[in-house]
């Protein structure tokens, strides 16, 4: 229990949230925090997106060639970020190693190491048709060991 209202508290000062990016004068509102249910929201809204037997796959990273679509997908589901924030966010190289695959009824997400996993449980944890796939801490320390997984 101790444990996790520990990782809790770490989430919860990371705060994720995207940069402000200002427009002229005009200072923009203050945002609510982003929460599981807004989560769950934008994913149904993605999946809605899809036929039955199609999907979207988006790699990060390295791994993704660094791709820009990945990143402003990351940004808007997982960062709450909407708008031209998602082209703004915040980058955090823990989830340069993420993958995920969004189905029309199931989602699959591969976070890369363990701190990344623990930045995103309180928004994963809700979520029934979300599994969600991190590497053990001896996978972690070996490299080989960690793209077999992958």
């Amino acid at each position: 229990d101790s444990e996790w209202q520990q990782k809790r508290l770490e989430r919860q000062s990371f705060e994720m949230s995207a940069i402000q990016v200002p427009f002229g004068n005009t200072p923009h509102k203050a945002e609510l925090p982003y929460d599981s249910l807004q989560f769950s929201n934008r994913l149904r809204a993605l999946q809605s997106l899809i036929d039955d037997e199609d999907g979207l796959l988006f790699i990060t990273g390295v791994d993704g060639n660094y791709n820009l679509g990945a990143t402003i997908a990351l940004n808007y589901l997982f960062f709450g970020s909407s708008g031209m924030q998602v082209w703004h966010a915040r980058r955090d190289s823990s989830f340069d190693d993420c993958f995920f695959a969004i189905g029309k009824t199931r989602t699959y997400l591969y976070t890369g190491t363990v701190a990344s996993f623990w930045k995103l449980y309180d928004l994963c944890a809700p979520i029934q048709q979300l599994e969600v796939v991190t590497l053990s801490a001896g996978e972690e320390n070996d490299v080989d060991l960690a793209e077999e997984r992958k």
